[in-house]
């Protein structure tokens, strides 16, 4: 029998898919086996928490302290007779309190966002120094990349493709939500992605659809671009002003598109992945959400989409490509359904929940045995992407 002990805290919930991922990855062992959720946070974010579907066994509220009180919860955790085998940590500071507080217990860590170059440093002396094992399990070979160049041992970080749950995107409730978001037929509406939300550039987007779309007000059927803007984002107003300057205060419409992002993200046509927070967890999702992708070709985006195949990417930086290939394929209906399509198999075929879990369960039960940590090789369909020499 084996116990894994999830530690997760509010910062899990600036990323839906993040959530959704931690709620995916709860479950995966055999019967005789069990995981727990440590979740370090209030009343309120326990409820969005659960609205994903992502129950915490138990709570650590904040009240002294973050620290403090997941340093408490822990402790109890130590002392049971069913103590965990094994912590998986959801952000770098959970791994940190687990490799102070529980040392000589394994410990495991998502990365699905890159380093920066103090926070490799501080991972690189936990994996060296701290007692135990810690392995890192990147979601995609770029983040892998990334973290050895911020000098973390390649031989710690192991790669375990996602498996998303795309059953939780509100497809066949994109004309109710289009309707209540006050959308006509002839709008198109884009949304600007990133992981996390909190980080997408929405004045970039706006002046992006305005150049894109010459016009303030189309001829009428003619389609019509529209923003979607976070209400909760604090760039949302800055940006309704920015487009109230340019005379185009019609061009955005509000709504809380992280409350409530597995719902609006299908009500979208089009997808503005950019900058270098453009991929990861978020993109995949707007692969599997059916809307048309324009982004940049790094190497995070250029591993899960190619170009005037899945997506149109242009290169990094260059803004008025941007622009050209949204204005391209607002004109051209069937290049839009050729990616959308496209985009959504692979994103259905590639990133399967069942696989993920299997996978993961493996790794545990790999940590658990004191073996070297080895995923199951995806199956070769997937072209050059999906082995990071796209």
């Amino acid at each position: 029998m084996m116990n894994v002990l999830h530690l997760a805290g509010p910062q899990v919930l600036d990323s839906p898919p993040l959530t959704a991922l931690l709620a995916d990855s709860l479950g995966v062992l055999e019967p005789d086996s069990r995981a727990q959720l440590l979740f370090c946070g209030g009343r309120w974010e326990q409820d969005r928490l659960r609205a994903i579907g992502a129950r915490a066994d138990r709570a650590a509220h904040p009240r002294f302290g973050r620290w403090p009180s997941v340093w408490a919860s822990l402790g109890r955790c130590l002392r049971e007779t069913d103590r965990p085998d094994l912590i998986h940590a959801w952000s770098l500071s959970e791994l940190s309190l687990a490799a102070l507080r529980a040392p000589r217990i394994g410990r495991v860590l998502t990365l699905h966002q890159p380093l920066s170059t103090r926070a490799g440093h501080w991972l690189r002396w936990l994996i060296a120094e701290a007692p135990g094992r810690t392995t890192i399990l990147a979601i995609s070979a770029t983040l892998k990349r990334q973290a050895s160049a911020v000098g973390i041992d390649p031989d710690a970080i192991t790669v375990l493709r996602p498996g998303l749950d795309l059953g939780r995107l509100a497809l066949t409730q994109r004309d109710q939500t289009r309707r209540e978001l006050g959308l006509e037929p002839r709008d198109r509406l884009v949304a600007a992605i990133a992981d996390p939300l909190g980080m997408c550039p929405i004045d970039l987007a706006a002046t992006a659809i305005c150049l894109a779309q010459p016009q303030p007000q189309p001829p009428e059927h003619s389609p019509r671009l529209r923003l979607l803007l976070d209400s909760e984002n604090p760039l949302a107003l800055r940006t309704l002003r920015l487009l109230e300057g340019l005379n185009r205060p019609q061009t955005a419409c509000s709504a809380p598109f992280q409350d409530r992002f597995f719902q609006l993200l299908p009500a979208c046509d089009f997808v503005l992945a950019l900058g270098p927070q453009g991929g990861g967890l978020t993109l995949i999702h707007a692969m599997g959400a059916n809307a048309a992708i324009v982004g940049e070709a790094d190497y995070a985006s250029a591993e899960l989409l190619e170009d005037r195949h899945s997506a149109l990417l242009g290169k990094p930086g260059d803004r008025p490509g941007v622009i050209r290939r949204l204005g391209r394929l607002l004109g051209d209906k069937h290049l839009a359904w050729q990616l959308r399509d496209q985009a959504r198999h692979e994103a259905f075929s590639f990133f399967s929940r069942q696989r993920y879990r299997a996978s993961l369960a493996t790794v545990y039960r790999q940590m658990h045995a004191g073996q070297s940590v080895e995923v199951p090789a995806m199956e070769p369909t997937g072209g050059l992407r999906f082995t990071g020499r796209a």
